[in-house]
């Protein structure tokens, strides 16, 4: 099959569309086709570009089809590709239970908008549709943007194993994601926050509200902390365990990633609050609770996530505590608190990565350097006064 060098013609604002003639000889009759392909486009030059690439992907496909007998080149569906690869990775260990559990959420919201077609009927115009309709279902810029990528790799990967003969979204940008400044708590709400949990009586939430201000740990991290993580003589707490949770399945899992692994200065007034918790609720010294969970159960459970959040939830709403944007904080936001406090205090930004588990400093500059709003209008006084210098 050999096709036209093809045609384009522009339909409407940024969408434009490719025709392309070939021909067909089934038992010997030479049949005369088309094929037409939409896509978006911002100018001419650029359609003229995209014809051009879907023209070579129409014959990269049809040497393909040549080649290869029917029954090796049968359609493969976009669900049992994506659902075999994680049973897969996560049969032999290559990924954890919570990665494959995020991968499954990916793959099925392609499904539901793509359909359940062979990966050879995926193109460019399709995605772009289906992108389109989950922000007009609400999904945010960031959701679709990581599913985008997601589907991009996968289908590399189908063009490694000979599956497809081109990735069709190779080239496709996914919809633009919107920085936005983290939530965090400024110097006087923190300090409100403290003397609030000051005044209550000691409690795995109020011990988890100071791991995330003064420890900078994620709600996993603080529900995985286990005693022997404490080092109460050297003053460092360890993250080593973390308790997540996927499709509605919770469970302990070992940090490995070095920047993951990382030990931590101890607060000291957490570190002695710590001790008195030891031996009030166990009955027992740190050093011989080895094994189990420092804000877990008597009867050796851990402190669920799910019910962190919730608690921290309503300690925030009952006490009308809100964050830098002007929203109330989510736990998380201690953890943003934590890294920016650093920041501020002049504690130099690759110190900061490293405590708090970042494998950049730039990702720790480019997400914590501004966030508190007090700290920008200093930073404007100062340079106001630079400049006003003679």
């Amino acid at each position: 099959m050999k096709y036209s060098a093809g045609s384009i013609r522009h339909i409407r604002d940024d969408i434009w569309q490719a025709r392309f003639t070939y021909y067909e000889d089934p038992d010997d009759h030479t049949t005369k086709k088309q094929t037409a392909r939409n896509f978006r486009a911002s100018s001419e030059r650029e359609a003229q570009q995209e014809k051009a690439r879907i023209h070579d992907q129409l014959e990269r496909e049809a040497e393909f089809a040549a080649f290869f007998p029917s029954e090796v080149s049968s359609p493969t569906t976009l669900e049992d590709y994506l659902m075999d690869h994680i049973d897969r990775q996560e049969g032999n260990g290559s990924i954890e239970f919570s990665t494959a559990g995020n991968y499954r959420s990916l793959s099925k919201r392609l499904v539901r908008y793509l359909g359940d077609i062979p990966l050879k009927k995926i193109t460019t115009a399709k995605v772009a549709k289906a992108e389109r309709e989950m922000l007009e279902n609400g999904l945010s810029r960031c959701v679709i943007s990581d599913t985008h990528g997601h589907l991009r790799r996968e289908l590399h990967r189908a063009v490694d194993e000979g599956i497809i003969t081109v990735n069709p979204i190779s080239r496709m940008r996914p919809p633009k994601v919107e920085k936005k400044d983290k939530n965090s708590l400024d110097a006087e709400t923190r300090k409100r926050v403290m003397g609030i949990i000051d005044d209550m009586v000691e409690s795995r939430l109020t011990l988890a509200i100071r791991m995330g201000l003064c420890e900078g740990l994620r709600n996993s991290e603080v529900c995985g902390l286990k005693w022997e993580d404490l080092d109460f003589e050297s003053g460092v707490l360890k993250v080593r365990h973390a308790v997540v949770s996927s499709n509605g399945k919770v469970q302990e899992k070992i940090t490995k990633t070095p920047a993951s692994r990382r030990d931590i200065p101890l607060d000291p007034e957490l570190a002695r609050r710590l001790k008195r918790w030891a031996s009030r609720i166990y009955d027992n010294e740190p050093q011989q609770l080895r094994g189990v969970y420092v804000l877990g159960t008597e009867d050796g459970h851990f402190y669920q996530p799910s019910t962190l959040r919730w608690q921290f939830n309503s300690f925030v709403e009952t006490n009308e505590i809100i964050g830098t944007t002007g929203k109330p904080p989510t736990f998380y936001a201690l953890r943003h608190t934590f890294a920016t406090m650093l920041l501020q205090a002049g504690v130099d930004p690759k110190t900061v990565a490293s405590l708090m588990g970042h494998t950049s400093v730039s990702m720790t500059l480019d997400v914590y350097a501004c966030t508190d709003p007090k700290a920008k209008a200093a930073a404007g006084a100062v340079l106001s006064q630079v400049i006003a210098e003679r």
